[in-house]
């Protein structure tokens, strides 16, 4: 009879222990109440996971814990409770346990399932951010004030983490360095952070020349929102990226594009989810355009 959970890698270890380290920041810059938002996300994506694994015969791996941590990670720090339990279900149902579990989906299912939550509940994602410094909750986050033009935080505010935002992105001088160990102990793909992150600065800087009017700061587009998280523990997922490691260009590349277009010209002030998830799309047909040209 199969195991019901699978053997121990280092790698997703390594990758745990840096989403703990993420909402244990997250849990000091905002409050206790996320460990509750984590706890439920872990019980209800946990028993999806555990039954799918029951029925189509998988073996359960630690993203049984990494999932629901990262959205967690990914949402206001006030979201009600029940609705960080829709979005962890949703996760593990529908893209995870669908698609045969670990390591078999194709977008990243907690980027799925905040995608889900924001199209379910708008309002929620969009309007209910905590000041840690007030500890009021208001629809003003340092991403809008730039969008505005009238961003008052500083820079090292911004990398501390004492400013609004969701729980796992704020604190982004500990993103950082994570994702120098992650390279350095090759738990994560290197060139993808850098191409993601290097293709947001020339759109940006691109977008600033030919769209005046809608121009942001540089420095502060890359400290502002969700995208540093976003390059270190969402675009680097194995399971959702390109093979090939020119399609890794193109990969980042698109997600650069996406996420600037998305914060200059679209209703929502964010965009890495939507980058995510459409370049989760389109990685395979990215490799099959490479594999290809060498089988010619």
């Amino acid at each position: 009879m199969k195991q019901l959970f699978g053997p121990f890698e280092r790698q997703k270890f390594t990758f745990l222990i840096g989403t703990l380290v993420m909402l244990i920041a997250g849990a000091t810059i905002f409050g206790n109440y996320v460990y509750y938002m984590a706890l439920v996300a872990i019980i209800v994506s946990g028993i999806v996971d555990l039954i799918f694994a029951k029925i189509r015969g998988y073996q359960v791996t630690l993203t049984i814990l990494i999932t629901p941590l990262i959205l967690t990670l990914l949402l206001p720090p006030t979201l009600p409770l029940y609705m960080v339990g829709v979005g962890a279900f949703f996760a593990a149902f529908f893209a995870k346990g669908v698609f045969g579990g670990a390591d078999k989906y194709i977008f990243h299912p907690a980027a799925a399932g905040v995608l889900f939550l924001m199209i379910t509940f708008p309002a929620f994602l969009n309007t209910t951010w905590l000041d840690p410094i007030t500890d009021t909750v208001s629809p003003a986050t340092p991403l809008g004030a730039l969008a505005r033009g009238n961003l008052t935080d500083s820079l090292s505010q911004l990398l501390i983490g004492t400013v609004p935002g969701t729980v796992g992105s704020t604190f982004r001088i500990g993103i950082l360095l994570i994702g120098v160990i992650f390279s350095v102990l090759k738990d994560i793909d290197y060139r993808i952070p850098i191409y993601y992150l290097g293709s947001f600065i020339i759109f940006t800087l691109l977008f600033n020349v030919i769209v005046p009017d809608a121009s942001r700061d540089l420095l502060m587009s890359l400290f502002t929102g969700s995208i540093l998280f976003a390059a270190v523990f969402l675009a680097t997922d194995p399971s959702t990226t390109p093979n090939n490691p020119k399609s890794l260009i193109y990969y980042g590349l698109g997600l650069g594009l996406i996420t600037v277009i998305i914060r200059h010209f679209a209703a929502f002030p964010e965009g890495i989810i939507f980058a995510i998830i459409i370049m989760n799309s389109v990685a395979p047909l990215i490799d099959s355009f490479f594999e290809t040209e060498e089988s010619v």
